[in-house]
């Protein structure tokens, strides 16, 4: 974390009244914290054991939330923290609730969950899963990573009020897959997939998600299950008879990702039952990425569930060539739901594979057939969007280090994009170029890194310029 003043961490509480900030304690060892070593700041509070903290980063910002501890447990003999995800005994989690801000809190609503009962989850997480012989780094990093994103998760949860209960969920509809990078220094694996992507990164960004894709019942699937889990997105899955879907990846000479796809991939399927339309119809806003629009029937049942739907929508077409059976099949299945949509982002390698055309032609298609907005990114030129009052272009961030991969470039846009659409609700340019820019630095900070996990342009400091 980035150090912070005592007067930096009280006026990070978003759903605290002015007695709360004033009365609030801060740790004993505050003057000696090691903020280098902290993935969050939480404590008790030393003069009310009733009361704790809890204070994040958020779009390299603090967001604290001021928490309070049920009385009693009243627990089993063992019970598990849902920040750390450690198995611990009964007395050691406790439950802790926070008033979420602004009018939602004042009307008493509030969201909770168990938590380390002296809120160590930060330490808890690193005694919990030491390295064994036939352990990899990664798998040990990656469950601190969730714990952090769980944490930023709570906070989200509680700074934006009534809007994201579980009536107000995310859900993201496409593909999840085991990606196979393959190059100089030999062959990696990551869970990965662009929907898996996008579902995991607005979870990162503080938004309660729900994936629906195609999973297998395999060890791969069972990657992908604790990958979502670690992360805190819920997963309906649909069956796949084939197991789960493989992308074999190398680089060509730009750098860029050439993909290879096994027979789970080639023949994937998702299934649109009551619990996937149920998703859907409470959802805040659907997002659906690489999805098969060229299987008529898959394509005809999303647009049924997305239209008995009131929430938004946002459609990113992501076509795989190594994916696809029909380009024409695909182009229709895809205009139609987009001719459905508030947002719609299409970059310039979609136009060229599903048009053959200028991504701008692509664009005026797209407003042709109703969008309400249309999100353009261009690689390096950067971004733009165009709605009917606005249109405008923005450049890629300056940030510092150096690209390591552009993997995951594309599925970060869509996650801030659609983060800032339900926050912020744009409608005049400066906001547009807002949320452009912030999708800007995002997208730039996740190719600081390999993989395709979103990154905040926090993660970058400490870095040089071009380092």
């Amino acid at each position: 974390m980035r150090a912070l003043t005592e007067e930096q961490v009280r006026e990070s509480f978003v759903n605290a009244a002015p007695d709360e900030v004033r009365v609030a304690a801060m740790p004993h060892d505050f003057l000696l914290t090691d903020w280098d070593h902290l993935d969050f700041l939480a404590w008790r509070d030393p003069r009310s054991r009733g009361r704790g903290y809890l204070v994040t980063e958020s779009e390299g910002r603090p967001a604290g939330v001021v928490l309070r501890a049920a009385e009693g447990n009243g627990r089993a003999r063992s019970a598990m923290c849902n920040l750390c995800h450690t198995m611990q005994p009964g007395d050691q989690v406790a439950l802790f609730t926070a008033r979420r801000a602004g009018e939602a809190g004042e009307s008493g609503d509030s969201v909770g969950t168990y938590m380390c009962a002296d809120l160590s989850c930060h330490e808890t997480v690193r005694l919990a899963a030491p390295l064994a012989p036939s352990e990899i780094r990664a798998s040990v990093d990656r469950r601190i990573d969730g714990t952090r994103a769980r944490a930023e998760a709570f906070v989200g949860r509680v700074k934006r009020g009534a809007g994201m209960t579980a009536a107000g969920r995310v859900a993201v509809v496409g593909d999840a897959l085991i990606d196979e990078l393959r190059d100089d220094t030999g062959v990696r694996e990551f869970v990965g997939g662009a929907a898996l992507n996008v579902a995991v990164g607005l979870a990162r960004l503080g938004l309660p998600t729900t994936l629906i894709a195609m999973v297998g019942d395999d060890e791969p699937g069972d990657r992908i299950r604790a990958y979502l889990d670690d992360f805190g997105v819920e997963l309906v899955a649909t069956p796949s008879p084939h197991g789960s879907s493989r992308a074999v990846s190398t680089r060509n000479a730009h750098g860029e990702p050439v993909y290879v796809f096994n027979e789970a991939a080639w023949n994937r399927r998702m299934h649109f039952g009551e619990e996937e339309r149920r998703v859907i119809a409470d959802a805040a806003i659907t997002v659906v990425s690489c999805f098969p629009f060229d299987d008529a029937a898959q394509a005809a049942a999303l647009a049924d569930a997305v239209r008995d739907a009131d929430g938004l929508l946002a459609v990113d077409p992501n076509p795989r060539e190594g994916m696809m059976h029909d380009r024409a099949a695909f182009v229709e299945g895809f205009e139609a739901l987009a001719a459905l949509a508030d947002l719609v982002k299409v970059g310039d390698d979609d136009a060229e594979l599903l048009y053959a055309a200028p991504l701008d032609t692509v664009r005026d298609r797209m407003r042709e057939l109703g969008a309400v907005a249309v999100l353009t990114t261009r690689g390096a030129q950067g971004a733009g969007v165009v709605t009917d009052a606005v249109a405008i272009e923005r450049p890629i961030a300056s940030v510092p280090g150096v690209i390591v991969d552009t993997m995951g470039a594309g599925d970060a846009v869509l996650s801030s994009a659609v983060a800032s659409l339900l926050s912020e609700h744009p409608s005049d340019a400066a906001a547009w170029a807002t949320l452009v820019d912030t999708a800007m630095e995002v997208a730039a900070a996740t190719c600081r890194f390999e993989g395709a996990l979103l990154r905040l342009p926090s993660a970058l400091s400490g870095l040089d310029q071009g380092s």
